[in-house]
């Protein structure tokens, strides 16, 4: 079985000049919209209805689309910052211009997006001890590190987080609502642990309407220890348990990679590329047989199979196999809740 679910892996990647699972290298779709997509065309980003036309730092990692959570690793970059305390609210407007400012007189272009930390935040009264916000350097070769009256130019870390895309109005409550779901991401799993606090990135500038502003709240995050878990014992029982729910995971994980790669593909007028690794999908997940797969699910890709030979239609075959993929990863879904 872990075979054919590897070997169906493979055949994905293939069929659509992929690598496994990453949507990128440094960025792994781990929860959220697992099919929210964005693109990039000449230096803009969109998902959906946001936009982000501003030039990124030189390595830096694309923005996550809206509702999806991802790992991300982030290089060091140089950056203008302003620090404060209390609410950063009531401060960020002056370090705004501040920041502005300095960048105008350096002749540095500005670019996306504006990074604002927060140190012991409060999700009481939305106080913290400290927070900073900072413009981003294209790269390090732009200006000198060192002071410039209350800013400071420095080099940070590279880091890892865990980052969910949001859309919509910058605020207090857009931060607490990232932060909530972000904070769930991380209770309910064991690989990664909270490394730091929490900061938020915005991308967009006044000039972009609220509804389609483009931001990511973001927890730095590390690795849990190997061998820091304490180890489970399960009896026969939980055992048979474990390998339903691993055959309905690996059908899952098939169906999110098909979908996550088809749906650019379609999108960008190729919609035969798209029904043939939704094809492949469709086989191998029958071909995996999970146990929780309904009669009336094998039948409904069965049927979408049926167009990749009755039709001459690709995109009609596309959109048979993508419903027949969602009626199934539907189930897996609720049967992975509700054993």
């Amino acid at each position: 079985m872990l075979k054919t679910h590897a070997l169906c892996i493979a055949a994905l990647a293939l069929t659509g000049s992929l690598s496994t699972m990453a949507l990128a290298q440094e960025a792994r779709r781990v929860g959220g919209d697992l099919f929210a997509t964005s693109t990039q065309d000449n230096g803009v980003y969109r998902s959906g209805s946001a936009i982000v036309r501003e030039s990124l730092p030189e390595g830096y990692p694309a923005p996550t689309p809206p509702g999806a959570i991802e790992i991300k690793s982030y290089p060091s970059v140089r950056r203008a910052e302003v620090s404060g305390s209390g609410n950063p609210q009531r401060g960020s407007g002056m370090a705004f211009f501040s920041l502005f400012s300095h960048i105008q007189e350096r002749d540095i272009a500005m670019t996306s997006p504006v990074e604002t930390d927060l140190r012991a935040w409060s999700s009481v009264d939305g106080s913290a001890d400290g927070w900073t916000m900072s413009f981003l350097y294209r790269n390090a070769e732009l200006g000198p590190l060192g002071d410039d009256g209350r800013i400071t130019v420095r080099d940070t870390e590279p880091v890892t987080v865990v980052s969910i895309g949001l859309q919509g109005a910058y605020g207090e409550q857009t931060f607490r609502r990232g932060l909530a779901v972000l904070n769930a991401w991380l209770e309910a799993q064991d690989e990664w642990t909270p490394d730091g606090d929490p900061r938020s990135l915005s991308y967009n500038g006044p000039s972009i309407p609220d509804a389609r502003k483009w931001a990511e709240i973001q927890i730095p995050v590390r690795p849990v220890a190997a061998g820091s878990s304490k180890p489970i014992v399960r009896d026969g029982a939980a055992q048979d348990a474990e390998r339903v729910a691993r055959t309905n995971e690996n059908a899952a994980e098939i169906i999110q990679i098909a979908i996550t790669r088809g749906v650019p593909l379609f999108n960008n007028g190729h919609p035969e590329a798209c029904a043939a690794i939704y094809e492949v999908a469709a086989r191998c997940v029958l071909a995996i047989n999970p146990m929780r797969l309904t009669t009336h699910g094998r039948q409904s890709l069965n049927d979408a199979l049926d167009t990749v030979s009755t039709s001459q239609n690709a995109s009609e075959v596309a959109w048979a196999l993508r419903s027949a993929l969602d009626e199934v990863f539907n189930l897996l879904s609720q049967t992975a809740q509700h054993p």
